[in-house]
């Protein structure tokens, strides 16, 4: 009987330690099979979703900088810009050198090189504001403005489509305020720089008649009177400022009241007023930028309207319409009565009545 109470004894410690020896193989097993439940749940969300806004954030780039998209669009549109600074460059200078005489000895050097680089530069400004800026920013407030009509309260988007539409016109009516004033900025500025560039080129001249004195009184008074103008058009700018940030501020606080108003009620939640405040700034930034590229397209005409006006200047002397090329079979050139003179108002002419015959290949 002892030696079968032992036999059992020992029966049950083997099974103890042999229990206790299967446990840590156990005690993995469910550690492995709860890594096993909790991997599928980690993968199922970071595929979609962590996986997507790590790609837009590579693309679109995040607070500060542009983006892939971006960066690969600014190179693709580098030759672009080229071409067209090319091709309107050697545009404007080819009209400049089929000008006659008379333009260009009464033209003002200064003034031309000014109008040529600042209406090649704003056409490449304009084409890059419309295309990449206006254009996504207008879809932008056009979602934005349906999804808060359809997610909150008729009111909310009443009050959303006051600010928008009064936005935009103060913006404009200011913007072409500060138009005009651009436009004689820009005359004035010309006149300055010809003045300044004129004395340059004829500096022995101004030294010759001791005008050293006269030439910078007038180029003081010409910086004056630019200053003047140019007050004003920052003046307007700070007011627009200002006009810009009233009409945000109303339309935010109208917005907010009517969704304190129906959070009280219970029509509205504080998620529906939380979402009210995000969806109004994401909205109103693009409108700010619209003003600015709005006064930017709106400068970038004024600046191109003088290159135009210079292109469409017609040389006094021109071919007639069909004028076939002039063919020379036999070099001669006859003077018959010859009669010139530099200006009908200057009096006698110099030459009276010259003639004579320059036959090819030989010298008078």
């Amino acid at each position: 009987h002892v030696a079968h109470t032992a036999a059992a004894a020992g029966t049950a410690l083997n099974s103890t330690l042999a229990a206790a020896a299967a446990a840590p193989a156990a005690a993995a097993a469910v550690v492995s099979g709860g890594s096993a439940r909790l991997l599928a749940p980690f993968w199922v969300l970071f595929y979609p979703w962590v996986f997507i806004y790590l790609a837009a954030f590579l693309l679109r780039g995040g607070s500060g900088s542009e983006g892939l998209l971006a960066d690969i669009r600014d190179i693709l549109w580098i030759p672009i810009t080229q071409a067209a600074f090319c091709r309107i460059s050697c545009a404007v200078f080819g009209h400049l050198l089929a000008l006659d005489l008379n333009f260009h000895v009464h033209r003002k050097t200064g003034q031309i090189m000014r109008i040529l680089d600042r209406g090649t530069s704003s056409i490449q400004d304009i084409v890059n504001i419309i295309l990449f800026n206006v254009v996504p920013q207008m879809i932008d407030i056009v979602v934005a403005c349906s999804y808060l009509a359809t997610k909150m309260q008729p009111w909310v988007a009443g009050i959303v489509l006051v600010t928008v539409s009064s936005y935009v016109p103060l913006t404009v009516c200011i913007t072409e305020r500060r138009g005009k004033i651009r436009k004689v900025m820009n005359a004035l500025d010309n006149e300055r720089e010809s003045r300044a560039t004129d004395v340059l080129l004829g500096y022995e001249t101004v030294k010759y008649f001791c005008n050293e004195g006269f030439e910078l009184a007038q180029y003081d008074k010409a910086t004056r009177q630019y200053q003047a103008a140019e007050y004003w058009q920052l003046a307007f700018l700070s007011l627009l400022s200002i006009v810009q940030s009233m009409v945000v501020w109303i339309g935010l606080a109208a917005g907010l009241i009517v969704c304190v108003w129906g959070s009280s009620r219970g029509t509205l939640t504080v998620g529906d007023t939380v979402l009210f405040i995000t969806m109004m700034q994401q909205l109103y930034v693009p409108l700010t930028y619209f003003g600015s590229y709005y006064r930017q397209v709106q400068k970038a005409l004024i600046d191109m309207e003088n290159m135009f006006e210079l292109l469409a200047t017609a040389p006094a002397v021109a071919d007639a319409p069909g004028a076939r090329s002039l063919r020379v079979s036999e070099g001669r050139v006859d003077f018959q009565e010859v009669v010139f003179s530099y200006s009908p108002l200057l009096g006698q002419p110099v030459l009276k009545g010259v003639s004579f015959t320059a036959h090819g290949g030989k010298t008078l």
